[in-house]
């Protein structure tokens, strides 16, 4: 074998190595291109566009390496939440009075797995400012406002009127009967937005899998050395 030819197979080596690389990065910006399942017809209209005469990348290819948009796919975790929110029917939550703290404790009636959604917390939805008045408006100390930030902007859920107008055959939605506790939180806090209106929702995810009986915390995030007014409640530190 000469110089020559061993110079002719790695130049068509490297040439099919390009040209493998060269398709698969237009499956890519094809698949890129489009936020929903497109057809066979509408793929060959765009490649057409793109003026891809050689090495053009089979329709098929595009339609199997295409996936839905990583936000759709994130809210895939939580499918039809925005029914159980309108509903409030939540299972496998129970209210038990608690005799020794006084007020309610949120229990599991049901095993919940790691990531699964427990409930939502329920109440109007309101403008940061709006909320920080009707709490100073609030004279009992039992303050039911989840304060939070959305698209830079600062609002919340104000779950302080039980029964709520939504729901008025509950004496109260489970959300707001979940206590604090900063050592103990086994539910996180996350903001979704429902798919028809772009509305904000404060959804409670399970952090670890939950045995029936359990009660249910999560950590309000209010600090001693935070809020200074607040430095007489013991149940901070909890």
């Amino acid at each position: 074998m000469t110089c020559k030819d061993i110079s002719q197979r790695h130049a068509q080596y490297c040439q099919d190595r390009w040209r493998r690389r060269q398709y698969q990065m237009r499956i890519t910006d094809a698949v890129q291109h489009f936020r929903s399942l497109p057809t066979k017809e509408i793929v060959e209209i765009y490649m057409e566009r793109q003026s891809w005469r050689s090495n053009r990348p089979k329709p098929s290819d595009v339609l199997k390496a295409w996936k839905p948009p990583q936000s759709r796919r994130k809210h895939r975790r939580f499918p039809n939440f925005e029914a159980k929110v309108a509903s409030q029917d939540w299972d496998g939550l129970v209210a038990v009075e608690d005799q020794a703290k006084g007020g309610f404790a949120l229990k599991t009636t049901r095993v919940f797995k790691k990531g699964e959604l427990v409930c939502d917390y329920h109440g109007v939805l309101m403008d940061g400012k709006e909320g920080e008045e009707v709490q100073r408006s609030i004279t009992d100390g039992k303050c039911y406002i989840y304060f939070f930030r959305h698209q830079e902007k600062k609002m919340c859920v104000n779950a302080t009127k039980a029964p709520c107008d939504c729901h008025p055959d509950m004496s109260s939605t489970f959300g707001r009967l979940i206590n604090h506790s900063r050592k103990r939180a086994n539910l996180k806090p996350l903001v979704k937005c429902t798919p028809e209106g772009r509305v904000p929702v404060i959804l409670f995810e399970a952090t670890k899998d939950l045995p029936p009986g359990t009660e249910l915390f999560f950590d309000y995030g209010v600090r001693r050395r935070t809020y200074g007014e607040a430095a007489h409640l013991d149940w901070l530190d909890t």
